[in-house]
Parts: C-alpha cells; sequence; structure tokens
C-alpha cells in the first residue's frame, strides 16, 4: 500500500540522512588538520591508521574465515545465514564479547551431551578467541602504538607540509585562484603566522 512504500522510503531517507551525518564529523574532524592546535596531534594518528590498511584487510580475512567454519557448523538459523553467523564471530573474534549458549544455539544452559555439536563449537570458540581476540588484537596495539610513534616524532614535519597541501588545495580553486597576487604566479608565496 501507499503507505507502506512511504515508511520505506522514509527509513531509507533516515538512513541516508544519518549516513551524511556521520561523514560531515568526520570531515569537521579533518579539518582541523590545518590548525596549530590540533594538527600536530592528529597528524600522527591519521596516519597510524592509515598504515594499518594491510593489518585490516588480514583481519577482514580471518574472521571471514571463522564465520565461514561457524556457518558450516550449522548452530544458526534465520533468514540471513551468513550475518547470523558473521555476528557472533564479529562479537567475540573483534570485540571480545560472547556467550557460549547463543554460539550453540540454545537458548538457556543446556546439557553438553544433549548438543551434538558442543565440541566442534567450544573447539571454534577456543580457536576464535585465541587467534582473532588476543593475537590479532594485541597485534593492532602493537601496529598502531609503532606507527604513531614513528609519525609522531615527524609530527612537526607532516603539518607543515599538510598545511602548505591545504593552501594549495585552496589556491586551485577557480574563485580563489584570481584573488591572490601575482606573486604567487611569480613562485613567491607569502604568509604570516
Amino acid at each position: 500500500t501507499w503507505e507502506e512504500e512511504e515508511e520505506e522510503d522514509s527509513a531509507w531517507q533516515y538512513e541516508l540522512v544519518a549516513a551524511w551525518c556521520l561523514v560531515k564529523w568526520f570531515q569537521a574532524m579533518y579539518a582541523l588538520r590545518g590548525f596549530d592546535l590540533f594538527g600536530p596531534r592528529i597528524l600522527p594518528i591519521l596516519r597510524a591508521l592509515k598504515d594499518t590498511a594491510a593489518f585490516g584487510i588480514m583481519m577482514i580475512f580471518n574472521l571471514l574465515g571463522f564465520t565461514h567454519a561457524y556457518y558450516v557448523l550449522g548452530t544458526r538459523d534465520g533468514p540471513n545465514l551468513f550475518y547470523a553467523s558473521f555476528l557472533p564471530t564479529f562479537r567475540l573474534g573483534g570485540m571480545g564479547d560472547f556467550d557460549t549458549f547463543e554460539l550453540e544455539g540454545e537458548p538457556q544452559d543446556p546439557d553438553p551431551s544433549s548438543n551434538p555439536l558442543y565440541n566442534h563449537v567450544q573447539t571454534w570458540f577456543i580457536l576464535t578467541s585465541i587467534i582473532s581476540a588476543v593475537l590479532m588484537m594485541n597485534l593492532l596495539v602493537g601496529i598502531l602504538g609503532s606507527n604513531y610513534e614513528r609519525y609522531e616524532e615527524q609530527s612537526q614535519a607532516l603539518f607543515v607540509r599538510e598545511r602548505a597541501r591545504i593552501i594549495m588545495i585552496l589556491y586551485a580553486r577557480p574563485w580563489v585562484r584570481y584573488g591572490w597576487p601575482t606573486e604567487w604566479d611569480k613562485g613567491y608565496l607569502y604568509l604570516t603566522t
């Protein structure tokens, strides 16, 4: 009916506006990189996060592998079995949050002998918690710490370079270009601090 279609359109619009708000807050934070008070402190964090992309890909494959293993165990049911398998895997592997009864597909504390998959789920649980929650998360902390230290030493140089990049981006805008002095075209740049 018309009301159901309007409700679906409304939900889609809420999702779009929510995503837009999130992006705008990140853009506002990123814009602080050009200010003396924030730039030298924000840039090492952003660079350290950027350098963890390889770890992120490795973690995605790790979580997908354990999700697939959990999916094959068949303890979940529902309309979307992949998501029903991914959510507990992410909660355990990424957040360290778990409920063993939920993992076994039981609503309450079951008798271990009544569930034929009990040993398999417990083995999956131990491997996922050791490899994903302990090993991978500690590795992430180490990678972020070492990257942050490296970029913290270069923070002032990164800040000056980033500020010059911001000036060049602003100068490249067509409506700004013609308002700058002609000395700019001769290779001179005047700044005051």
